[in-house]
């Protein structure tokens, strides 16, 4: 873990852009629920959202002196702001900021190579108020408190620096600026223990802006955001039960989770189906040997299952952290990368070779900027990808364990909360197979009698997806998407939101999905998808990703990469890996080295 955290390191995307920030201007404060202060900002239009009359704000919850939650938020473009409901969006990680998902996925713009942004017509705040939240401390722009270091490439880890001034055995990094300080004692090892300062944040936003309280919660996420969504949404079920003095009900009313990490025990089990004939590309194991390698690594006695399971069954401690390390280790590097080790692809979209330019990471050098800095209310350097995070969670083994995700979501589907889960096809980090597994092995009434109904969408065709669903429960199978669904079938995945969120059949959006509703078709998924979209030659850095055909346009002749633009991807490896991670797994660039270890 420790070797892989020091390549990652390398790869951390500051780099050149790195820089002492001048603390914004024209922060207002106010007080919201529980006691928690907020300082915030109104956005310009044009910064991001280009909609005239949609108010954007960039928010921080002081839940204490040093801990300062960042929370980025759009208003409905359509809908009335007053009484539509309040998405909350969460990346996984652990570790990464949830802006990827605001400027690569579903959130009102996106950023172009010259650092220009641009509309997204498929944005999710379409009908939804929207807040994206960087959590835990250290993530994104949340910070303990705005210190001058460089970032070490050797660990990750913000080294503090006496002033601003870039001494020589600093600036070699490149990394010379503002930076959360790595408060260690401020930073949660798990999703459970993450929680009180998501509610936190949220009391604070909802007190400070009662407005957008109105309409019901949503809590939407992706990648290990299946274990933080469910833990924030059980607890703020909890917290509602409790009726303290001075803190404001969240009516939640829906989880809705993308490439969802939940169980280890299924997903690694996945990895091994998928590529033994389940993932409809047609793509295999380059040869029997390695196929039965890797199946002795997941089956054999004393190896990735029975580690895992040893890992869950042990209690709390040093000797049940050491357990679920070894099996986070020996499981992420004997049979999750194998894959990529032996075939050079994409774990987040295996229908390309790596390196991959999708999805476009421009966003990350456009937060650098120091008028972007001033007009989202940046305090310190943008942080894509926490190391410090990574290290908290990795310190208890908390990626192999279960917890107490599947009950959490037992509890929120008894209390009436609708649960949605989805997957792009050609994600294999957190693939359909295995979130598909867990969800069938949940025990949801319904279910088992419910069939795999065609995706019908006007605007999308019928041919992007299929769904199984039970009333408020379901599992989506997107096709020809990767880890990051909404990047690659834009249409679809609002249109798929939509429906979720209120509360209609996902298959055709005009039936209300109440208790009595069951989706109609084959008990299994089994169609193939578009194998004519896997590229079999490393695609070019200058291409864009075509959303119709489900290609790469041309990008024109290979260029040199741009320094710049070789920014990590949560957890891929050319090596051996050390180890997985599951931060939003998702992909964060690499230039002239491939990256060292995945994530969720």
């Amino acid at each position: 873990m420790l070797a892989a955290l020091a390549c990652l390191a390398a790869l951390l995307p500051l780099g050149a852009l790195a820089q002492f920030v001048t603390p914004p201007s024209g922060l207002i404060q106010a007080l919201g629920a529980a006691g928690i202060n907020v300082r915030y900002k109104v956005v310009p239009t044009g910064i991001c959202e280009s909609h005239p009359n949609v108010t954007s704000y960039a928010v921080y919850a002081d839940i204490d002196d040093n801990q300062h939650i960042y929370m980025l938020f759009y208003e409905s473009r359509e809908a009335d702001p007053a009484t539509a409901p309040l998405t909350v969006f969460f990346s996984g990680g652990p570790g990464s900021s949830s802006m990827r998902a605001a400027f690569e996925e579903l959130g009102p713009c996106s950023v172009d190579p010259d650092g220009k942004p641009y509309d997204n017509p498929y944005a999710w705040n379409r009908k939804t108020n929207l807040l994206f939240m960087d959590q835990p401390l250290t993530v994104g722009n949340s910070y303990t408190r705005a210190v001058p270091g460089y970032t070490n490439s050797d660990t990750g880890l913000t080294i503090r620096l006496p002033s601003n001034d870039c001494p020589d055995y600093a600036a070699q990094f490149e990394t010379c600026g503002t930076y959360s300080a790595d408060e260690f004692s401020l930073i949660p090892r798990s999703s459970d223990e993450a929680a009180p300062n998501v509610y936190l944040a949220l009391q604070g936003f909802v007190g400070a802006f009662p407005k957008y309280n109105n309409g019901g919660l949503v809590i939407a996420a992706e990648s290990y955001g299946g274990r933080y969504a469910p833990a924030f949404a059980d607890y703020i079920v909890r917290q509602n039960e409790q009726k303290q003095a001075g803190h404001v009900p969240l009516d939640l009313k829906t989880v809705i989770i993308g490439n969802a990490w939940i169980d280890p025990v299924e997903h690694y089990k996945s990895y091994f189906k998928y590529l033994t004939g389940g993932n409809g590309y047609g793509l295999v194991y380059p040869n029997s040997s390695v196929e039965a390698e890797v199946k002795n690594n997941l089956y054999g006695e004393g190896n990735c299952l029975d580690k895992l399971k040893a890992c869950q069954a042990s209690q709390s401690g040093e000797e049940s952290s050491l357990l679920c390390q070894t099996a986070d280790d020996f499981c992420g590097t004997l049979v999750e990368a194998r894959f990529k080790i032996y075939t050079g692809r994409d774990e987040y979209d295996v229908r390309y070779l790596r390196p991959n330019p999708f999805p476009y990471y421009y966003y990350a050098d456009w937060l650098q900027r120091p008028e972007i800095q001033d007009a989202l209310a940046h305090f310190t350097n943008y942080t894509a990808y926490s190391t410090a995070v990574s290290y908290a969670f990795y310190s208890i083994g908390d990626d192999p364990r279960t917890g107490d995700t599947i009950p959490q979501l037992k509890r929120l589907l008894a209390a009436g909360v609708g649960v949605a889960l989805y997957s792009g096809s050609a994600d294999y980090n957190v693939n359909w197979l295995g979130t598909l597994a867990i969800a069938e092995g949940m025990g949801v009434a319904g279910f088992d009698q419910a069939g795999f109904q065609t995706f019908e969408s006007a605007a999308a065709g019928n041919n992007t997806a299929v769904v199984k669903q039970a009333g408020q429960f379901s599992f989506t199978r997107v096709f020809d998407a990767g880890h990051e669904v909404p990047f690659y079938q834009p249409i679809t995945s609002l249109e798929l939101f939509e429906r979720v969120i209120f509360r209609k059949d996902i298959a055709t959006g005009k039936l209300d999905a109440d208790a009595a509703y069951l989706s109609v078709g084959p008990h299994d998924s089994t169609q193939q998808e578009d194998v004519g979209g896997v590229q079999y030659d490393v695609t070019p850095d200058t291409a864009t990703y075509n959303t119709t055909t489900h290609r790469p346009n041309d990008g024109g002749a290979k260029v040199e990469q741009r320094a710049l633009r070789h920014l990590l991807r949560h957890r891929d490896v050319a090596e051996p890996v050390q180890r997985s991670t599951r931060s939003s797994k998702r992909k964060q660039r690499e230039q002239r080295l491939q990256r060292p270890f995945s994530m969720h």
